[in-house]
């Protein structure tokens, strides 16, 4: 059983009897469902991928490589395309997303992300400015798991 001992607009601390009373956060308003999108594009042989330059206050006071991820609203697939057009304007079809499964972000916490790409190679639009394409060995060394994880299945897909 689930018991909620604090709580604000946004996140809730929630407490499991069953677990020896342990507890995790849960992010309210998407009840922990995020869509994560991590396009790629292959140029000159070799694969670059679409991440995004964001200061993410948990980790560091400088900006990191981060992946482009919406909270859920309706269906997974729905709001990662709906991140795609925020962050480039362009409309893409839900049928083009390459589906990379779902993963957990951490032991304390019960967000589940799901996992997405999409093959940006013909894409010749304007891209917002904290938007960068970058190469494999600057993506390992990113803080963000769901990135390294969503680059680790595609690798195996591609």
């Amino acid at each position: 059983m689930e018991n909620i001992i604090f709580q604000d607009e946004d996140f809730a601390i929630v407490e499991v009897e069953e677990h020896k009373k342990g507890k995790y956060v849960r992010y309210l308003p998407s009840e922990g469902k995020f869509s994560v999108v991590v396009p790629f594009k292959k140029t000159m042989g070799k694969f670059v991928y679409l991440a995004k330059r964001e200061l993410v206050l948990g980790w560091d006071n400088h900006p990191d490589l981060c992946s482009i991820s919406l909270p859920v609203k309706y269906q997974p697939e729905v709001s990662a395309v709906h991140a795609l057009k925020e962050l480039t304007g362009v409309e893409f079809n839900q049928k083009a997303l390459i589906h990379l499964g779902v993963c957990a972000a951490s032991k304390r916490a019960d967000d589940t992300f799901y996992l997405f790409s999409m093959d940006l190679s013909h894409f010749e639009g304007e891209l917002d400015d904290s938007l960068i394409w970058v190469d494999e060995k600057t993506l390992v060394e990113a803080l963000d798991a769901q990135l390294v994880t969503a680059v680790a299945r595609l690798k195996y897909i591609v």
